[in-house]
């Protein structure tokens, strides 16, 4: 009898694991069966524009940036579902946005798309990126897509990292007003020099070469003044969280400068969250490479960032941080662009998208030839100096 008993035992502890399962399994298909009919239930329902991102879910900074002012105020007349599945209606939706990545043809989307449907060619990533790391070829896309939804500014629905106007807007949720006592107050939080967040640490040949930067600074005038954070340093990652990135903001709001170095060099308006979010937002004097310099004036006002074509040298950049460290009047300039006026907020995204859904007068288009856009309209040096 007393061998019997943990067989018993073992056989009772199995017996709730299955049962446990069952319900979890259970619930599980009660949550995902009353999402879907709830989803369902609004598609059948009204005149609303319907856009679906047909992808899994995507990634919460480019989720989010699609997102940009999408409400019922900016967006009217139009509904989004973010996640795809298998059991929707194709036929329920007006405008589907395409992951670039995430495209295939013989998928029946394709196949079945009705004649009112807007097919929308998608990509957060550089041209570069694109091009060798994903190693994307768009055969067979002539006149597949109606638009395109990028970050550059020929895109038919511009879809940018940030705009002066978002940056101005959240700095006024922030604080009452952006005044000369604000901006010293701000200022006086700064303890330390210069700093970059990074996680890309060679992955791209562009990401190689930003790593060439920061050790050259490192050997510079600036020596140990500049922190790295990230995988790339030796200083904490930040987690992909919202946690981690408020964690991460409040760390850049202590440096005088940001390092806001893209994985791509020259590609045309390729400029991210590092330029926007990482360091204006946080009143961090960006210091800027990847993007052309007039491709950063065609958004943000000259005086508002250093840009490093603009010297000879990485030690002749140094030189001048540690000239502007030590010059409150010569640094506060660089914030001129707090007390100018910025323009208005404009739909971007997902927003402007669905006010081309609602504009009743639009003719019909298709993008011809998606390869020659993407590839053959970007700066030269986008395909050949970032060439593996």
């Amino acid at each position: 009898m007393a061998r019997r008993k943990p067989r018993i035992l073992l056989k009772h502890k199995l017996l709730c694991f299955l049962w446990v399962l069952t319900i979890c399994m259970i619930y599980v298909l009660h949550v995902t069966y009353l999402t879907t009919n709830k989803i369902k239930l609004r598609l059948n329902g009204g005149n609303q524009s319907k856009i679906l991102i047909y992808s899994e879910v995507l990634p919460s900074i480019v989720r989010n940036r699609l997102k940009t002012g999408f409400n019922g105020k900016q967006c009217p007349n139009c509904m989004l579902v973010e996640e795809f599945y298998t059991d929707y209606d194709t036929r329920d939706f007006d405008a589907f946005v395409f992951i670039f990545n995430r495209v295939n043809l013989a998928d029946p989307v394709f196949t079945k798309r009705l004649p009112h449907q807007l097919f929308v060619w998608y990509s957060p990533e550089s041209t570069s990126s694109v091009r060798y790391t994903h190693q994307y070829t768009m055969e067979n896309y002539d006149d597949v897509f109606n638009l395109t939804m990028t970050y550059r500014l020929d895109s038919d629905v511009w879809t940018p990292y940030g705009t002066l106007p978002e940056v101005k807007s959240k700095l006024l949720q922030k604080f009452p007003s952006l005044t000369a006592d604000t901006l010293n107050e701000v200022l006086r939080e700064k303890k330390s020099l210069l700093v970059w967040v990074a996680s890309n640490c060679g992955f791209t040949v562009g990401a190689k070469l930003r790593l060439e930067i920061v050790d050259t600074l490192n050997h510079s005038a600036i020596g140990d003044r500049l922190d790295v954070y990230g995988q790339c340093g030796n200083l904490k990652a930040f987690e992909n969280t919202e946690k981690g990135f408020q964690e991460m903001h409040k760390v850049i709001r202590s440096y005088k400068f940001y390092l806001a170095l893209e994985n791509s060099y020259h590609c045309r308006d390729y400029i991210t969250e590092k330029f926007w979010e990482n360091s204006l937002l946080n009143a961090a004097v960006p210091i800027v490479w990847g993007p052309t310099k007039e491709d950063i004036l065609k958004v943000a006002p000259a005086g508002s960032f250093i840009h490093m074509d603009d010297f000879t040298s990485i030690a002749e950049l140094a030189d001048y941080l540690v000239y502007l460290d030590r010059n409150d009047t010569a640094y506060k300039e660089y914030f001129s662009w707090w007390f100018k006026p910025s323009g208005n907020l404009e739909p971007v995204g997902l927003c402007k998208l669905c006010s081309i859904l609602n504009d009743k007068t639009r003719k019909p288009q298709t993008v011809q030839n998606l390869e020659s856009w993407f590839y053959q309209n970007d700066h030269y040096d986008c395909l050949n100096h970032n060439k593996p």
